[in-house]
């Protein structure tokens, strides 16, 4: 008996060796990646609040073309929605160009035990928007966000691009703006429930 389970332990250390041996040599084109497809911006962490996001617009597809195309033309422009009370922002990302370099701010609620909490990053950018986190901070901007923030006041024409999500009140609608126009929309809309994106 003690001489079978020897055996079986032997086995299993082997096999579990030769597995970690040939998935360390396998190339990393071959290895099985994990795509999130998200309209957020990607970044090297997903708080819980972007996780709750990436699920409201998971699916790409338009369900209802004619009526999506109705709320484009109702909500089109951020404008509409900015200064309305029944809608708080809860997302802001500004990509921007210092120095040759390329930056994104990143403002957000996330949440935590004492519930929600203001949280800011702040990143380097390559052409790809693949990202670095340079800083990261709660319940107040951090010295490198306020600089960057200041940057782009002073130096609007800095800013390549920019997107802002919304939610109502009610947290039945959920509206992503890229460059103050609509980039994506979930919720309801004359009683159907909708998820739309636009190009």
């Amino acid at each position: 008996m003690k001489k079978n389970y020897k055996l079986i332990i032997l086995f299993t250390f082997i096999v579990l060796t030769c597995w970690i041996v040939a998935y360390l040599l396998l190339p990393n084109d071959l290895k099985p990646k994990v795509i999130i497809a998200n309209f957020l911006p990607k970044n090297n962490e997903i708080s819980k609040t972007e996780e709750h996001r990436l699920k409201l617009f998971e699916n790409e597809s338009e369900k209802n073309p004619d009526e999506c195309q109705n709320v484009l033309e109702k909500i089109k422009t951020e404008d509409l929605v900015k200064n309305n009370n029944n809608y708080s922002v809860r997302f802001e990302n500004l990509h921007f160009k210092m120095d040759g370099d390329i930056f994104r701010t990143r403002e957000f609620y996330d949440y935590a035990p004492e519930g929600e909490v203001k949280s800011y990053l702040v990143y380097s950018e390559d052409l790809e928007e693949n990202t670095n986190l340079l800083e990261k901070s709660k319940n107040n901007p951090g010295k490198k966000f306020t600089e960057f923030k200041n940057f782009m006041q002073n130096n609007p024409s800095s800013i390549i691009f920019f997107e802002r999500g919304y939610e109502s009140k009610d947290n039945q609608d959920y509206l992503i703006y890229t460059n103050g126009t609509l980039a994506a929309f979930q919720g309801t809309y004359k009683e159907s429930k909708l998820e739309c994106h636009f190009n």
